[in-house]
């Protein structure tokens, strides 16, 4: 979801690497970015169903619910990407924020496998976390610095009769987020 309104295309492809993008802006805390965040998850998940990939990786919660419920109807397995935990990031008040988390947890406990940026936040993930793959990669940006050696290696395994792992990434996609190391790998 692009939500800069700097002037990006809605579709290009770097290095063979086909990038489509949501782009849309509303005013915080609006109706509008609500009415936007359900546009963009009926958005996903529209465009998972088309793709059909076997590995979805989505960051945050407003682009897991739709992969999540696009990757049990296609039977792709989901990794949840937890830079920026949403209950952790707004000031919701506390029975808004108690629902956040519910809704979260609930996520975490249907994935397949999960990315944080601390290891702090193995506390976060509760008892869910404890049943899954979890690997801590430090955020490049300026909030968390990265640690060196912080690398997500490994391999899902693709389609048996055609060896093909298509893989959705739902999340900015700049070099500052790790851009370079998800398009290296989708190259390889």
């Amino acid at each position: 979801w692009h939500r800069t309104g700097t002037p990006m295309p809605s579709r290009e492809t770097i290095d063979g690497i086909p990038i489509h993008r949501f782009q849309a802006t509303a005013l915080p805390r609006s109706l509008g970015i609500l009415l936007l965040t359900l546009k963009f998850q009926l958005w996903v998940f529209w465009n998972l169903l088309r793709v059909r990939p076997n590995l979805i990786q989505a960051f945050e919660l407003e682009g897991a619910i739709p992969s999540r419920l696009a990757g049990l109807l296609l039977r792709a397995r989901m990794i949840y990407d937890m830079r920026d935990p949403i209950a952790l990031c707004y000031k919701f008040p506390p029975v808004i924020r108690w629902l956040v988390y519910a809704v979260d947890w609930t996520v975490v406990g249907l994935s397949s496998a999960l990315v944080i940026p601390t290891e702090w936040m193995l506390g976060y993930l509760g008892r869910w976390g404890s049943r899954k793959r979890v690997a801590v990669i430090h955020n490049t940006c300026h909030d968390v610095p990265a640690a060196e050696g912080d690398h997500l290696r490994g391999s899902e395994p693709g389609s048996a009769d055609r060896g093909v792992v298509r893989i959705v990434f739902c999340r900015y996609l700049v070099h500052n987020r790790g851009a370079q190391m998800l398009i290296e790998t989708c190259r390889q």
